[in-house]
């Protein structure tokens, strides 16, 4: 399954879950950062995206204490990626794009809360990260 399918089925998860009556809030709170994940993904594929070379330059500017990152398409560096690849390639948006464009960052440290910590989701906390998931895919989609 193609990594933008696997998004649209995410979304699609969400949205069909947050109105049930079972409090699934907890467990959908990854979905939305994952569609946003394999959206870009899929998107810097699509354009043949040299993320290694990002990767090198993302390490070089890393204090040298800071932990190194290895591998391409990492959760740390998807967001700051996909800036550079509109900085490379000239794309412009205005102010409020970028700011949905920079809630990749909220939508993966709300998943690591989540997943990681005894925190409470609530309903309201999971559909503002599907609308700002929306957001984010709909600015990508414009991009492809």
């Amino acid at each position: 399954m193609s990594l933008d399918k696997k998004s649209k089925e995410n979304i699609e998860l969400v949205d069909f879950l947050i109105n049930k009556d079972r409090n699934f809030w907890n467990a959908l709170a990854g979905k939305p950062y994952y569609a946003v994940f394999q959206k870009v993904k899929h998107f810097l594929k699509s354009k043949h995206y040299n993320y290694d070379s990002f990767l090198k330059k993302f390490n070089e500017n890393r204090l040298p204490k800071e932990k190194k990152i290895e591998h391409t398409y990492a959760h740390r560096t998807i967001h700051l990626a996909l800036v550079d690849f509109m900085r490379q390639n000239k794309i412009g948006f205005g102010f409020k794009e970028m700011k949905t464009i920079n809630c990749i960052e909220e939508l993966y440290f709300f998943r690591w809360r989540a997943d990681y910590t005894e925190d409470v989701i609530r309903k309201s906390d999971v559909e503002d990260k599907l609308r700002k998931a929306k957001e984010v895919i709909e600015i990508v989609e414009e991009m492809a």
